[in-house]
């Protein structure tokens, strides 16, 4: 977040898939059995992901919006993925190819199980930056560090059945550098 003149400013984007499961192996796989005992049961999977960037100078001050770009500066990338479906979910991976580029990967809080409505929250961790993004001149000569985070997770696994795979979902944050007039 930046403070400029009073105002707050954030790089953020939000995204969210929904997957439909039937368990078709209740009752020896009859649906009509399901839907006469269970009212029509259902589950459904649903990843929401909001993916935060903090852009920094090497000092760790927050970099305003007009600021020239500077190699060293840092971008910290958060990350909150929320259960917005009717079943759990585990085994919570976000892949991201520019930030494992630089040695980097997203880690979440440790949690098992991700229950409907839960929230859990995920960082950059690794390499030598102790987990931030750091800006180097082909950066600046771009102009903007776009990076898109897939983030996936499975079922809970019940008894010996096979894991089931929840939709993915996609987030992108663009961070634009300005570069200095000066140069």
């Amino acid at each position: 977040m930046n403070d400029i003149n009073g105002e707050t400013w954030t790089s953020e984007a939000t995204a969210s898939a929904v997957s439909v499961a039937f368990n078709s192996n209740a009752c020896g796989g009859n649906s009509h059995c399901i839907h006469t005992i269970l009212g029509g049961w259902m589950n459904y999977f649903a990843i929401s992901a909001t993916k935060t960037a903090v852009y920094k100078t090497s000092d760790g001050e927050t970099v305003g919006p007009n600021e020239p770009a500077a190699v060293g500066q840092t971008i910290d990338y958060k990350f909150l993925i929320t259960n917005g479906g009717s079943a759990s979910m585990q085994d919570i991976v976000i892949e991201d190819t520019i930030l494992s580029s630089r040695g980097l990967e997203v880690i979440c809080d440790d949690h098992t199980e991700v229950h409907p409505g839960e929230t859990v929250s995920c960082w950059l961790y690794g390499g030598t930056t102790n987990g931030v993004y750091i800006i180097d001149q082909a950066d600046i000569e771009a102009g903007v560090v776009s990076t898109t985070s897939r983030i996936s997770a499975n079922e809970i696994q019940i008894n010996d059945e096979p894991l089931t795979p929840i939709d993915p979902t996609t987030v992108s944050v663009d961070v634009f550098l300005h570069a200095d007039p000066k140069v």
